[in-house]
Formats: C-alpha cells, sequence, structure tokens
C-alpha cells in the first residue's frame, strides 16, 4: 500500500469514526467547529463522537441586536444541550454579547473581549490576574451582603 493509498484510506468515514473513537478513549475531546457554517452539519453530531459545538461568529457578533441571531443560538445551544454537548460561543467582543450568551445558556465563550491573542508565555499570568479579579468580586459581594452577578464584570 503506498502512502497515497494509506491516506485515501484514512478519509473513508469509517476509519474516521474508529480513529476518533480510539483517541476519545485516551482522554481526548473533539468539538465541531464553525457549527451552522460550511462543512459542519447535523449529520457529524450523529455519526461523529463530539464533546462540543463551536458555534461561528457569524451568529454571535450580533445576537445582542439581532432576532434571527437569538433564534440560531438558542436553538443550537438547546440541541447541544440535548446532545449532551457543551456549547461554545466564537467571536464574543462586547459585554452586551457576553451578557446575551449567557442568557442563552452558552456555556463557554472565546473572543477578544476575554481575552486577544498572546504569547504562551503570558498565559500563566494572564490566568493569574483574572483569579484575582474573580477572588475580589467575590469578597466584595459577601461583605456588601449582595447577589453581584460577578460574570458581567470579567473580564474588565
Amino acid at each position: 500500500m503506498s502512502v497515497r493509498d494509506l491516506a485515501d484510506d484514512r478519509r473513508n468515514p469509517s476509519h474516521l469514526l474508529i480513529d476518533s473513537q480510539q483517541l476519545r478513549t485516551l482522554g481526548i475531546r473533539f468539538a465541531i467547529d464553525d457549527f451552522g457554517t460550511g462543512h459542519s452539519s447535523l449529520a457529524q453530531l450523529h455519526a461523529l463522537p463530539v464533546d462540543e459545538l463551536k458555534i461561528d461568529r457569524a451568529f454571535i457578533m450580533d445576537v445582542d441586536r439581532s432576532l434571527s441571531n437569538v433564534a440560531i443560538v438558542q436553538a443550537t445551544t438547546e440541541l447541544g444541550h440535548t446532545l449532551g454537548l457543551k456549547v461554545v460561543a466564537k467571536g464574543v467582543e462586547t459585554p452586551e454579547v457576553w451578557n446575551a450568551l449567557l442568557r442563552l445558556g452558552c456555556d463557554l465563550v472565546q473572543g477578544y473581549f476575554i481575552s486577544r491573542p498572546m504569547p504562551a508565555g503570558s498565559v500563566i499570568e494572564w490566568t493569574r490576574a483574572q483569579r484575582a479579579t474573580v477572588a475580589q468580586l467575590k469578597k466584595e459581594a459577601t461583605e456588601e451582603g449582595t447577589l453581584l452577578d460577578i460574570r458581567s464584570h470579567i473580564p474588565g
């Protein structure tokens, strides 16, 4: 068997399923990226052992102002949760979008509102700073006896 035959054989969907199931037993998690656009489809949810859906930024960017985007994000989130998947919103750039996604039940977000890309060496310090901010907000809420929603203050 040539290298080309092996590559063609690996494109076989049944081999992809077997390979992905073997990797999953090793603790590897899978996500469908850019869900709702391009080559992502409901068939992938049915056929592949995925753990999360990443909703494409095209549906996220105006979710605070677009009823159709709200409907798409809400339906996708409900579908993902019904299937036992985590739902990730990509392209979060404003606090308004962040808060809309919290109301719609997205589990995780990524985008410039959280952080701009950074060198690997900066991640540890950034994480420490974020934890310190959360701890301070929790402390203030406890001292004031208020039900402060700290999610709307992070990152700040």
